[in-house]
């Protein structure tokens, strides 16, 4: 978007901000308005209850009031409120949320976990904050920054200052100018070559810093995620500062500023200065702020002195009932505090040769207005591409050349108003430049050499926005996470890219109101286990961090993870733009029926998300709601990593207690769901007939052509992984059965596995395997596992499984794990296990002796059938859909579930019936009647009028059996209870002491008065009396 001329784009711009603030405070007053407190927090854009934990003076005597949660120690809850913004202070007790209502307002100036810093305003000065209440704070429109914003706008018209070159350059009124061909003789070597800070830079970030020299006017460094943006911006900082010039470097956020800073402290010849409040800022450079630097000065004894004597009389305020007399020394205090400190602050930033800062806080009303205006050569601006180009504007018109850093494939400044969005606001300047037809792309120097994530990481980005272009630096292009000391190496440390899908696994979002956040439980229940398992592998839990677009997701997965790991990252996707981890889980959290992904589907917010992990990347999300950016990143994942289902984690899943995510939950998510384990869940009705023949046909094809090959002697065992779903288990069972292989299931819960054998392999009993000792001519007796029924299937196929292996063997060839597989199978060790997760069929030679197979077979009594002697047992089971009492496994039952009717005879023994005489009506029908009558073991109470559905168990019982506690989930309601104690803070009401409230002073002097006066009349009274009996 090119414009006509300056005021063509002050106008334009003025507009839009207009509109932009429209939007702010229409959104403001919707959320005041429409929304609870409670749902406003789960937004974001409100705090709850909060105490005053402490009163302090700040720079130039602003009163600070620290507030936290009123449970000590406790985390406050996930929030957008950062440095800088504008709250409003309630009553927590206060049902409103209208500016007209509240007790005072400030601006946040130090966010913490577990504390909020506020500084009020001077007109909130005076009131008091009463410690023994509780208060709420809640995010209000920011006028400050909008007032900045049209002030540096206005400041435009009519400039004729030292950036005036520069501001018809960038306004297209002329070209850019050519480079200057040689450096300043001050920065070369003898060589005549530019003498480095950092010799360590590489050949694209020198030819960045070289062109950023001797660039008139204009330089933009384009620095795609760890390809050292900053690295070279310090560089330029220190080469400019060398040659004489005066730096004022900027950024849009805090942290920003303070990573030019941290490297920027490393070198002694800088005199640097960080405006802005030190609790603002990392702790490593605090000893550079303002504040921090004045109380090192010549004046700092006389400003302290008085800064003491102001603190005194803060403090003295909750105490004092006479508290006109404090706040008129206050006030006589801030006017002494605020001269001496003026005239501090101008000797200090005139001997600075780089001064730091945000883009908001290089005004005129800030304490750059003590400089003149061309006292910089130079201006910085760092993460342009996050920043409006009316907030650059505010430190360009202060000096006549500048440097825009930032990559403009991330996270753009964030607009409310669309109409605002639509008509440009959102432009930045950096993307402005880039897009002009004539000479843009002349002035922009691209850094290509990544130091930060594994190859497999970085290429989705590569490819998909900086065409190719990206190479990762042999140093980290093959890292993985078992390479760092104290990891193992297993199948979650050695691989890059893990995709764990939820499709199919009816996880879908939900919201805690139409418009507010979503979350996603079953997600958070899958991240939860890969937390764990990564932690278990020997990963530091501070080296992960867990990204999700959604604040709601944030704040239920800190519930789940921050009091077991401490040291878990959780933010959410804009909180951590240039940050970084050595593993990183993203949560995308929605899905739906519809498709409809919102935000997520920017390109740029999963180009942030992505990149921010350096060794490990796993994406949890689900594959059928994707939009087009999604969809591209989910094949990627498929192709380059590891694909697992979370039908796998399932029954892990069943232990992992996850919160409620709140009271007004609306959504597909709406009704009340448990993560189930694969004992319970039934997903086998969404496959037809035809889906479940083809799957069968194609697990026999593979079983046949085992039994043909050379592999399958009378010594061979062929063992299947734990992945197989129930029905493919039933196939392999029946194959066995039907071609005479004896098959037995090994291992225990999610461990479990089929192995098929010739009938004369002698094999000691596994643990965990569920077998009967031999008897006799029988060599092995068989009874199933509950959880190997029919309908248990799961989503993902053996025959799909096997595809995304092999396809995923053909992709990722250079693996050293796969290359290691390839070793063993072609120098022929046939006696060893060979571990593999691209293979569905496991090779297993135990060192046993082995005989002929034996061909005795026996005739089922009730089909006719021949069927091997070892598989009675099983074919029995099968056959007449019971078998014999001494095999059956009793499984756990919660509560006990009543047989059918029909199926108990006269001397109350169950009958043994089979399936082919049971017409499917008569079953149907029993189930019916078993509907009507109470679930209780022991109880037969009619229930078809009057009956109570227990939300646990999801069954019905009659009014004397469905509390939890009685007919046996006492436990799931006494868990959720802790969980619903553990979210909302507190105890429930009664089962504590309560708390005296506390009375206002003048109407605690009121009640004193009235009180002494009706004791003084009583008093009279009794005194009255005894005279009268006296006389009497």
């Amino acid at each position: 978007m090119q414009f006509k001329s300056i005021e063509d784009f002050v106008s334009q711009q003025l507009e839009l901000l207009n509109l932009e603030r429209d939007a702010e405070i229409a959104e403001s007053r919707k959320l005041q308005e429409t929304f609870s407190a409670k749902q406003l927090q789960e937004k974001g854009v409100c705090i709850l209850n909060l105490v005053v934990q402490g009163l302090r003076s700040g720079l130039y005597g602003r009163t600070i009031v620290t507030f936290g949660s009123k449970m000590v120690g406790k985390e406050l809850p996930s929030s957008n409120m950062s440095s800088g913004d504008i709250v409003g202070i309630f009553s927590n007790s206060s049902s409103s949320q209208l500016e007209k209502d509240q007790i005072c307002s400030g601006i946040v100036s130090c966010v913490k976990s577990s504390t909020i810093e506020i500084a009020l305003d001077s007109e909130c000065e005076n009131i008091d904050l009463n410690d023994n209440e509780c208060y709420k704070l809640l995010q209000l429109a920011n006028n400050v920054t909008y007032r900045r914003l049209k002030m540096g706008l206005n400041s435009l018209k009519n400039y004729q200052g030292p950036a005036a070159t520069l501001m018809n350059t960038l306004f297209g009124e002329q070209q850019f100018s050519s480079a200057n061909v040689s450096l300043p003789p001050i920065l070369l070597g003898h060589d005549n070559d530019l003498v480095w800070f950092n010799k360590n830079l590489d050949r694209s970030q020198k030819e960045a810093v070289e062109f950023a020299l001797k660039q008139r006017e204009i330089a933009v460094v384009h620095g795609p995620p760890g390809t050292g943006k900053t690295t070279t911006v310090v560089e330029i900082i220190l080469q400019t500062v060398k040659a004489g010039n005066r730096v004022l470097a900027c950024a849009p956020s805090n942290v920003a500023v303070d990573n030019i800073l941290e490297k920027l402290v490393s070198n002694s010849s800088v005199k640097a200065i960080r405006l802005g409040h030190p609790t603002r800022m990392q702790e490593a450079v605090q000893n550079r702020s303002l504040d921090a630097v004045l109380s090192n000065s010549e004046a700092r004894s006389i400003v302290n002195d008085v800064r003491r004597d102001l603190d005194a009389q803060l403090k003295q305020i909750p105490k004092s009932k006479k508290r006109g007399p404090i706040f008129n020394e206050i006030k006589n205090l801030r006017k002494e505090l605020r001269e001496r400190e003026t005239k501090a602050v101008k000797e200090v930033l005139s001997h600075a040769n780089v001064i730091l800062t945000t883009l908001t806080s290089a005004t005129q009303d800030g304490p750059l207005k003590h400089l003149l205006p061309d006292h910089f050569d130079y201006v910085v601006i760092d993460e342009c591409s996050q920043a409006t180009e009316s907030a650059c504007w505010l430190a360009l018109t202060r000096a006549p050349r500048v440097l825009l850093a930032g990559d403009h494939f991330q996270l753009p400044p964030t607009i409310i108003s669309p109409e605002a969005a639509r008509r440009g606001l959102g432009l930045t300047l950096m993307e402005r430049i880039i897009q002009r037809r004539e000479d843009g792309k002349s002035c922009v120097r691209m850094l290509t050499t990544q130091y930060r994530m594994h190859r497999d990481i970085m290429q989705w980005a590569s490819d998909q926005l900086y065409h190719g272009k990206l190479e990762a630096h042999p140093s980290v292009a093959s890292h993985l996470l078992m390479e760092l000391p104290g990891v193992e190496d297993n199948e979650d440390t050695g691989i890059p890219l893990l995709l764990l899908d939820t499709a199919g696994c009816d996880f879908h979002e939900s919201a805690t109101s139409e418009e507010g956040s979503k979350a996603n439980s079953g997600e958070a229940a899958l991240v939860f286990l890969h937390v764990q398992r990564l932690v278990e592998s020997g990963l530091p839990a501070r080296d992960i961090a867990i990204v999700t677009p959604y604040n709601l997701q944030v704040e239920l997965l800190r519930q789940m993870l921050s009091g077991k790991y401490p040291q878990l990252e959780i933010r959410s996707v804009d909180g951590f733009q240039g940050r970084e981890k050595e593993a990183i889980i993203l949560s995308l959290v929605r899905s739906n029926s519809t498709g409809q992904v919102g935000f997520v589907a920017d390109v740029r917010r999963l180009n942030v998300a992505c990149t921010r992990a350096r060794r490990h990347l796993c994406l949890v999300t689900d594959s059928s709601t994707t939009s087009r950016a999604t969809s591209g990143l989910v094949e990627y994942m498929e192709q380059h990593g590891e694909v697992r289902s979370a039908h796998q984690y399932l029954q892990e899943m069943d232990n992992v207690v996850v919160p409620e995510i709140g009271s007004r939950i609306t959504g597909e998510a709406a009704k009340p769901r448990k993560v189930v384990a694969p004992s319970t869940i039934t997903i086998d009705s969404n496959q037809t007939k035809q889906e479940k023949e083809e799957i069968a046909a194609k697990v026999k094809a593979m079983l046949t052509e085992w039994a043909a090959s050379a592999e399958c002697d009378a010594s061979s065992i062929k063992e299947f992984p734990s992945t197989l779903t129930a029905y493919e288990r039933l196939i392999v069972h029946q194959w066995a059965e039907e071609h005479g292989y004896q098959h037995r299931s090994v291992g225990e819960n999610h461990k479990r596995r089929i192995q098929i054998y010739k009938s004369a392999v002698t094999i000691p009993q596994q643990a965990g395997e569920e077998i009967q000792p031999p008897d006799n001519e029988q060599s092995h007796a068989i009874s199933f596992d509950a959880s190997a029924s029919v309908k248990n299937d799961a989503d993902e196929s053996l025959p799909k499984l096997v595809e995304k292996m092999e396809l995923k063997e053909s992709d990722v060839s250079s693996s050293k794990k796969k290359k290691n597989k390839k070793q063993n199978s072609a120098s022929g060790l046939e006696n060893q296990k060979v571990p593999t997760k691209d293979k569905h069929l496991k090779h297993v030679v135990p060192p046993l002796a082995v005989s002929e197979a034996n061909d005795n077979s026996v005739k089922c009594d009730d089909c006719q059938k021949q069927v091997p002697k070892q598989n009675l047992a099983l074919h029995r089971l099968r056959c007449t859909g019971a078998g014999p009492t001494e095999q059956a496994v009793k499984p756990k039952q919660k509560p006990a579930i009543k047989p059918l009717p029909s199926m108990i005879s006269t001397d109350g023994k169950t009958k043994d019936l089979n399936r082919n005489e049971k017409d499917i009506d008569d079953v149907l029908s029993e189930f019916r009647k078993l509907d009507n009558v109470c679930n209780y073991s022991t109880c037969k109470t009619g229930i078809s009028l009057m009956g109570q559905l227990c939300l646990f168990c999801q069954r019905r019982f009659c009014l004397s059996h469905h509390l939890p506690e009685i007919h046996g989930c006492g436990d799931a309601i006494r868990r959720q209870a802790r969980s619903v104690t553990l979210k909302q803070g507190f105890v429930a009401p009664g089962s504590l002491p309560v708390k005296p409230k506390v009375i206002d002073t003048t109407k605690r002097a009121h009640l004193q008065r009235k009180l002494e006066k009706k004791l003084e009349d009583m008093s009279t009274q009794r005194a009255g009396k005894k005279e009268e009996k006296k006389k009497k």
